[in-house]
């Protein structure tokens, strides 16, 4: 929605059979565009499948490209599993440890809000970065 709403230019990434994202399609979309500063957003959760990206499988392959970590950025979509994987047996990794930026959460969807609300929390060096003192 948010790609659409500020009209960023994208392109949609296939999925594997389980749902996860396809990393040989991610990175030969990435290479063939020639964007040295991807913005990935990763699934941690698909609606249909719950299937979760592997996240050191991107940072791996975005290093294999030649693009330095600070040259990308990397959002996980929990909206489905974030308020799950983190009370579950060895949890897939999506933390901002594991090298994401920022991650997205439904309150509506797993902790019972009445009405529909969504909760972003990015690293704080990024949100500086694009911050306007007021």
């Amino acid at each position: 929605k948010i790609v659409k709403l500020l009209r960023i230019k994208s392109q949609l990434v296939e999925s594997q059979p389980d749902g996860e994202m396809d990393y040989d399609d991610l990175i030969n979309k990435i290479r063939t565009s020639g964007e040295r500063h991807p913005i990935i957003f990763a699934n941690i959760g698909t609606t249909v499948r719950g299937a979760v990206d592997n996240i050191a499988e991107i940072q791996k392959r975005i290093a294999a490209l030649g693009i330095p970590r600070e040259d990308y950025y990397l959002h996980a979509d929990a909206a489905l599993s974030g308020m799950i994987l983190p009370f579950v047996e060895d949890p897939q990794p999506f933390t901002f440890a594991d090298g994401i930026d920022s991650i997205g959460v439904s309150g509506h969807k797993m902790i019972g809000s009445p009405i529909p609300c969504g909760i972003v929390v990015a690293k704080k060096a990024n949100v500086d970065r694009i911050s306007v003192e007021i």
